[in-house]
Order: structure tokens, then sequence, then C-alpha cells
């Protein structure tokens, strides 16, 4: 059971708002799930591969570009893939 943030009265699961000082019941916090944390990950590696594919056209101290593309390819097929399963949950 939880309490009311104004009164401490006790309230029941599914409550909106306090029966006794009729303050509203902030949400629950949800938690972030592990696939959710992974498709994140991937999105961030996939925009970071890309920013390095561009500037290795025009920097030396970075992978070659052959290198760069094919991981920013694999990590666009990973994050394609990672998008499908989580509209799936």
């Amino acid at each position: 059971m939880t309490k009311c943030v104004s009164c401490n009265g006790s309230l029941r699961e599914g409550e909106t708002v306090c029966f006794l000082c009729d303050t509203p019941v902030p949400p629950p916090k949800t938690k972030v799930t592990i696939p959710e944390r992974f498709l994140t990950v991937i999105k961030v590696t996939f925009v970071v591969s890309a920013i390095m594919t561009v500037a290795s056209l025009f920097f030396d101290f970075t992978p070659s570009f052959t290198k760069c593309m094919v991981a920013t390819t694999i990590l666009g097929l990973a994050k394609s893939s990672a998008d499908q399963m989580a509209q799936k949950l």
C-alpha cells in the first residue's frame, strides 16, 4: 500500500485521488525494461558510428571508411530489428 503525500493516508492500488484530503495521487513510476535499454544503446552506437563514418572521409585519426561503413550498416540492421521487436511489446 502507498501513502498519500499530503495527509499520509493509506491508499489502495488504482486510486487516483486520496479519499481523506482529495489530493491527486501521482502516477506510479514505470521501470525501464532491458529491451528498452538495449534499444537505446543500439540507437546511440548507430549515431556514433554514422558520425565516425562521415568523419573518416575527412580525418586520418578515425578508422577506415570501409570499416566504419560496415559497422554502420550492421548497427542499422540491428536497430531496425530492435525497433520492430519493441513495437510488439
